[in-house]
Order: structure tokens, then sequence, then C-alpha cells
């Protein structure tokens, strides 16, 4: 493939790692950037470093620099290299440690000499950043993986009595030969890393919460088709190829779109254990459900649910407790957080860079 080479223009070059996760954001910031002269492209992983080698960009906007993409960095020579990393709107020490400067498992440390500017969402990745690296440019700039233009304070308003329900799929791991290979994988990983997997306990506490995750979710579909059976689930699997997480695929939709606009703008209600995406969907009017603790009622997963993006979601410790939150849902009389003072605490300073308003 031949790129043209606008020798009048900056050109920008975003870079998308996993395409569900990274295409709305991206799309986000190209869009903002359309309003300067800018000449702006979007590649993904096969056609990233071809479009460095022959379309030559003055700016790339990156986002987590370990592993093999710090090597990429490493090799690109001319370019001025915005970090905006993955994974952010962490309040814990430890979890921005380990995203930004532990990484992933590799034999070589996070690139950061690449990298002229980190952008942040928040001020304390800011300071944890500037306190590890002091002579690094950080920039915050909020989160760009929001789905509206103001913080809600108020849930939507359910207009009929046929409840869309959204699922937020986790990682599928119940598969013997990749629940296997990733294990062997990571295996000695804490040796090397401390704490990689803190809030599991462990590596093994990680592989079982995925596949008891699984389970759960599984056992939810069923029931609530068995209570609620005029209702509409949307299952949002983790990867588009990945259907299969769900057992029973009657009477179910599937959103396998590249970002979860649809999701969000056609849910009620997201049912989640600890994915950020439901932390999202509050900020956007849609209340959230999190099973982690019907997951494990234990000590197991503790952490998990006191997490800054986990814990004012509405928690559900049995299945009636599911019941009665989606039931208050369809009345609306179900508010926005199970702590709503925390909800916009932490939607303000961790993701709104302190505003009512995406800026």
């Amino acid at each position: 493939m031949i790129y043209r080479v606008s020798q009048l223009r900056k050109r920008v070059l975003i870079y998308v790692d996993q395409k569900r996760r990274d295409t709305y954001p991206s799309k986000r910031i190209q869009k903002a950037l359309s309003n300067y002269d800018l000449d702006v492209k979007i590649a993904g992983k096969s056609t990233f470093i071809p479009m460095v080698s022959s379309w030559h960009p003055h700016i790339i906007i990156f986002g987590k620099h370990d592993g093999f993409h710090g090597d990429w960095l490493r090799n690109i020579i001319g370019a001025y290299v915005f970090s905006l990393g993955t994974e952010q709107g962490s309040s814990n020490v430890n979890y921005i440690d380990r995203v930004f400067f532990q990484g992933h498992a590799y034999p070589r440390l996070p690139a950061h000499e690449k990298v002229d500017c980190f952008l942040v969402y928040n001020e304390l990745t800011k300071s944890r950043i500037k306190s590890k690296l002091p002579n690094s440019n950080v920039n915050v700039i909020g989160s760009p993986r929001l789905y509206n233009k103001y913080l809600q304070y108020k849930p939507r308003l359910v207009e009929n009595k046929k409840l869309t329900i959204g699922i937020i799929c986790g990682e599928d791991k119940s598969n013997f030969n990749s629940a296997y290979n990733y294990f062997k994988k990571y295996f000695n990983h804490e040796q090397i890393l401390p704490k990689s997997f803190d809030d599991f306990n462990n590596l093994q506490g990680l592989l079982s919460f995925w596949f008891l995750e699984k389970i759960i979710f599984n056992f939810i579909i069923e029931k609530i088709q068995e209570e609620y059976p005029s209702s509409r689930i949307i299952a949002r699997v983790r990867y588009d190829n990945q259907s299969s997480y769900i057992n029973t695929h009657k009477d179910l939709e599937f959103d396998i779109s590249d970002d979860p606009s649809y999701l969000i703008s056609e849910s009620d209600i997201v049912i989640t254990s600890q994915s950020t995406l439901g932390y999202e969907c509050m900020m956007a009017g849609v209340p959230a459900i999190s099973i982690v603790k019907l997951i494990n009622p234990g000590v197991i997963y503790e952490k998990l649910s006191t997490r800054n993006y986990t814990k004012p979601l509405h928690h559900a410790e049995t299945l009636d407790d599911i019941y009665a939150l989606l039931n208050k849902r369809l009345e609306n009389k179900l508010d926005i957080s199970s702590d709503k003072d925390d909800y916009i605490r932490v939607a303000k300073d961790f993701f709104f860079n302190n505003l009512d308003e995406d800026k």
C-alpha cells in the first residue's frame, strides 16, 4: 500500500492497538484534530509500521509504550510521540506503577525515553509519573472514552416495560489450552514484578476469577430470561470472535461493533463485574450492576469491589439482589450510583479533568 505524503500539512498518525477498545477514542481525537490544518490518519497493528515507513508522520499518538510496542518506538526517528496510555482511571498507585513503569512481561522495560509527552486522565497519574520521571512532559487531558458530553447525575428514563439489559462480558480463559498457556507465560511473573496480580491475590486467583465470572454471567442471563421474558439482552463480548462466551444465543443480541456506543445508547442498565466500561456507562446515564461479590462473596476478590471505578456501582451479592435492582430500574427508582458522592468525585477527578463537561 502506498500512502501519499503531504508536503504542506503536518501529518498525524493515531495508533489503534485493540480495535474494540481503542477505535472510539481514536476517532474522537481524529475528529477534534480535523479542526486544525492537519492530515490525520488511524492505523492498526498490521498497518502502523508500513504507514510510519511510507507516510513519515510528524506526530504519533500511541497507546502503551511497553512490550513490542516499545521496540517499535525505539526504531522510529523524527516523529514527536504522544503516549496516551490505555487502562487509565485508577486511584491505586500500585496499579499506575504496573501500567506505566512495569508493563507487560517482556525482556525490556517500557520505552520511556521515546515518549515526548504523556497524555493522562488525571492529576494523580501525572504526579505519579513525574515522581518517577521528573524530566518528563505530562499533560492532563481527561478521558477520551466519554460517551456523553456532560457528566450524568441521574439515569436516563426507562420509557417502557421492556427493559434492555446490557451484559459486559469478561475475559474468556475457560478453554484449557488458553488457560494453560496463560499460566505458563505468567507463572514466574510475580517474582520479577511483585503484586502484578494483587487484586486477585495471585495468578491462580485471576484464572479462577475468569472461570467463575463466565459461569455466573451465563447463569444470570438464563435466569433473567426466565424472570423477565419480555426483556431485551445485549451481550458485548470482550473480543468480537468470542460469542461462545455465552452458552445460549436464543433471544440474545451480540454487540460486536468496534466501540461500545451502541451498547450504551440502547441499554437501560448494564451488568458487569469489574470492567471500566461499567463506570463509563454510568457517566453516560446508564446504571451499572457489579457481580464481583456474587462471583465470590469471600475476601479473595474484596479488592476488586473497592476499586475507584467499581465501588460506586450497584453491587449484587445474590440473584435476588439483581432482580431487586432490575425492578427498581423498571420503575425509574434506581439512582445512578449506590454511592453518588463517591461516583461524582471519581468521575470528575479521574475522568472529566475536574469538570462537568467533556472538553
